[in-house]
């Protein structure tokens, strides 16, 4: 019970590690109840190219960055300590919109896209390749004062969308209007949208109840919510807003990861006109250090849109101006500023192929599951199978336990310091490891390859990087137990 052969306690050690690679991949122990909802839960952030971050950059490196507008305050904060961290090297942003810098980085006038959306196939053709430094939950939003307070489905909120179901009698709720207020066509978190099954059965179009916004701006769209209207924003925005209530989704808030709406953001480049400065700014976006700037800027633009609305301004993420009206096509635009002018969607395809509603295509995380049900089971037998060898000195031990309430309290007393020990060493050893290796996506992705591939070669990186810590933090755990028994009972003497 208490000896231990040292390959048993490794073999042990390296299940843990793939376990605790395997839940740190987009969580995928909560993950699985998603599978019922697999044709529609929100896109896990898909595995990115390595970019090695060097030590340092020639001076007078020039990125040039356009995109998006939402992607301005991430821009920025990255520009800030990217300068700081290669002295000499210049960050050039702009915030042009998604479609012009994307023309603009197939003309050469830029070296990087800054956008909120999935690449189509068509731009994929053209060689342009996507890098995620975020996912955002795409949240459904009323008013706080709309009397509404119930759950949506996906085929609800679709029909409502495209103004099928106009009354919120029609959904379980009080008579009256629903007024629809909808983002720019322009607008990549309505492109990202338009990506999943339940809005491509009919055609991406808004009904006549629908408010137009000619600017992409959260701020101005939670203002126009009232006590009738219901729109979408990026959930981190929108969560802890005082005049705004977020709707369930078939019973699930965008703070379940089975909850299915969501945004990537990130960069675009083109693989033959990568610069050194251009693949250095993506190696420190896509570092822990830089994650850590992201999630930053993300909270920064969630107190942006709550003083916008505080002060009762239109000023947003996206800009600023007064708000006027207009219409088209039956629907009613509101006007809060000069917007980009976005390229004509009858040359941009608004909904990409199936492959891109699901991030990969292939359901990669099916095999994360399939591997790691065989290592939980190999757990389980190497438990017991330990149990059924017990020696005659470990029972021993056991009666002279079950015989000494003092002594077994002293001993779950030890088994329980050692327990929390080992935890937190292992959990320790995958943060070293991931810090060595230079991401927590590079970590889970080395681990998943090694596991799914090479078992042998997973198994023999796990021994060399963990075998020195191991003997040493461990192995004196183990005698400390029988060695308290021990000096605790005078029969054992």
């Amino acid at each position: 019970m208490f000896r231990s052969k040292k390959s048993f306690r490794k073999k042990f050690a390296q299940i843990v590690m793939a376990v605790l690679g395997l839940t740190a991949t987009h969580s995928l122990v909560a993950s699985l109840p998603s599978i019922l909802l697999a044709p529609v839960v929100a896109q896990s952030n898909s595995p990115s190219p390595s970019f090695p971050l060097p030590n340092s950059l020639p001076n007078g490196t020039t990125v040039k960055v356009d995109g998006s507008s939402s992607m301005r305050i991430i821009n920025e904060a990255l520009r800030k300590r990217f300068e700081e961290k290669f002295p000499g090297t210049k960050v050039e942003l702009a915030s042009g919109g998604t479609d012009g810098a994307l023309a603009a980085l197939l003309r050469g006038d830029i070296n990087m896209a800054a956008i909120g959306r999935p690449l189509t196939d068509k731009e994929k053709g053209q060689g342009l390749v996507a890098t995620p430094v975020s996912r955002e939950k795409i949240a459904i939003i009323v008013g706080s004062d709309d009397p509404f307070k119930k759950n949506l489905t996906f085929e609800q909120f679709a029909k409502m969308f495209r103004g099928e179901i106009t009354n919120w009698s029609q959904v379980g709720g009080t008579p009256g209007k629903i007024r629809f207020i909808d983002h720019p066509e322009y607008s990549d978190t309505r492109r990202s949208l338009s990506t999943y099954a339940i809005f491509k059965k009919a055609p991406f179009k808004n009904g006549a109840n629908t408010t137009r916004l000619s600017q992409d701006d959260t701020a101005t769209i939670v203002q126009a919510l009232g006590k009738d209207g219901i729109s979408y924003a990026i959930a981190d925005q929108v969560l802890n807003l005082p005049n705004v209530r977020v709707l369930p989704m078939h019973k699930t808030m965008p703070t379940d990861p089975r909850y299915p709406y969501s945004q990537p953001r990130g960069y675009v480049y083109r693989k033959e006109t990568a610069t050194p400065g251009m693949l250095a700014f993506l190696g420190f976006a896509t570092s822990v250090p830089g994650q850590e700037i992201v999630e930053a800027a993300k909270q920064q633009e969630a107190e942006v849109v709550r003083q916008s609305i505080t002060s009762g301004s239109s000023a947003a993420i996206s800009g600023s101006g007064s708000a006027t009206s207009g219409s088209g096509s039956g629907t009613a635009v509101v006007a809060t500023g000069s917007s980009p002018n976005p390229a004509s969607t009858a040359n941009v395809a608004l909904v990409p192929t199936a492959s891109e509603a699901t991030g990969q295509g292939f359901p990669w995380w099916w095999l994360l599951l399939l591997a790691g049900i065989p290592l939980l089971i190999l757990l389980w037998w190497l438990l017991n199978r330990r149990r059924r060898r017990t020696t005659e000195i470990n029972n021993e031990i056991v009666n002279l336990v079950a015989n000494s309430p003092e002594i077994n309290k002293k001993i779950e007393s030890l088994r329980n310091d050692w327990n929390r020990t080992f935890i937190t060493l292992v959990t320790q050893h995958v943060d070293e490891r991931m810090n060595t290796i230079g991401s927590r996506e590079t970590f889970n992705r080395l681990i998943t390859q090694k596991l799914i591939n090479n078992n042998a070669e997973f198994n023999q990186y796990i021994s060399q990087q963990i075998d020195n810590t191991y003997e040493q933090k461990i192995q004196h755990h183990i005698p400390l137990i029988a060695h308290n028994i021990v000096n605790n009972n005078e029969e054992l003497k």
